[in-house]
């Protein structure tokens, strides 16, 4: 009973309290240092990792980009020479064309708000009907069911073959 009252007394409960201040002073510098941390140098060691390897980055990232534009070039020109080789007549060479874009629409009419009809893709080839403007008529043949089907699409994607 008397261990009982001297841990009751006063002087330990003001013993433990302040030792609990102590405890809760240091969390709360712990938890300002973490803060300063997280919100101060943190931020600063991932922008200078960064300021050092995005050069790097940035230049292989155009070389690669280069080179996929000049791959392009290189791919129809090549096809142009092939078919150029292959076709006796020249008038016949004269209205195909080579689409240049990644994908090109064709459209039933020759309007942005058209109804999309078919898409061609890089190197397809593509004889032109008709031109109105910016836009060609156009008659290809859908690889998945070997139809001849015609539409309009943008001449600004594609590319004459000349012999």
């Amino acid at each position: 009973m008397s261990e009982l009252l001297n841990l009751l007394s006063s002087e330990n409960w003001a013993f433990d309290s302040d030792e609990l201040l102590n405890l809760k002073i240091d969390n709360n510098n712990d938890l300002f240092h973490q803060k300063v941390i997280k919100l101060f140098i943190f931020p600063i060691l991932v922008g200078l990792v960064l300021a050092v390897i995005s050069p790097f980055c940035d230049y292989y990232v155009k070389k690669h980009l280069s080179l996929n534009n000049g791959d392009k070039r290189i791919i129809i020109n090549y096809s142009i020479k092939m078919i150029a080789d292959q076709v006796d007549n020249i008038s016949l060479i004269n209205t195909f064309r080579i689409v240049t874009a990644n994908t090109l629409n064709v459209r039933k009419n020759n309007l942005n708000k058209s109804q999309k009809i078919g898409v061609l893709y890089f190197g397809d080839i593509v004889e032109v009907l008709t031109n109105k403007r910016k836009w060609s008529l156009v008659r290809y043949c859908n690889k998945e069911s070997d139809i001849l089907l015609q539409g309009w699409v943008f001449s600004r994607y594609l590319k004459a073959i000349k012999y």
